[in-house]
């Protein structure tokens, strides 16, 4: 099991990374077409901007990150229901659908390593043009343990007040 882990999470990085672009709205500025370099700059700022807005308060977890005040959005994002299914749940075949024992309940453990593989993806636009970086443990230990304690806290104050 243990020699699958570095292979689930470069799966799990390059899924994120393939929809983070779209998913938010960053704009690639070598496709600015005839713009000219004015509009390139414009481009690199507005995604640095978005970088830093969608990880204020993990923003990129609401369902419309624009707009955090909406009831009930907290980790309602549709990219982290997006890559859940893709990696586990895609066919009949797949680990979640074969053995529903440890998908059932979903463990905040998995949302949390979605939430870091999110992150790390929007991380690849800080500059404001893509780059790509090792989806380092070093680095996003910290990250992952910071969203699992959030999750936590959020499954715990829900579970409160759904009663």
């Amino acid at each position: 099991v243990k020699a699958c882990v570095p292979q689930l999470q470069g799966q799990v990085k390059t899924l994120a990374c393939e929809k983070v672009k779209s998913a938010y709205g960053f704009m690639d500025p070598q496709e600015s077409g005839d713009g000219g370099p004015h509009r390139q700059v414009n481009m690199v700022e507005a995604n640095q901007t978005l970088v830093e807005a969608l990880k204020h308060k993990s923003t990129f977890a609401y369902l419309d990150p624009r707009d955090r005040s909406i009831p009930n959005s907290m980790y309602r994002n549709p990219l982290i229901l997006k890559l859940i299914k893709t990696v586990w749940f895609c066919d009949m075949h797949a680990d979640g659908v074969r053995f529903t024992r440890y998908f059932s309940p979903f463990l905040v453990q998995v949302v949390a390593f979605m939430l870091m593989a999110i992150e790390c993806a929007i991380d690849e636009w800080s500059t404001g043009t893509l780059k790509k970086h090792n989806f380092e443990g070093k680095r996003y230990s910290t990250v992952y343990a910071r969203h699992l304690k959030d999750l936590k806290l959020w499954t715990a104050f829900s579970e409160q007040y759904a009663r």
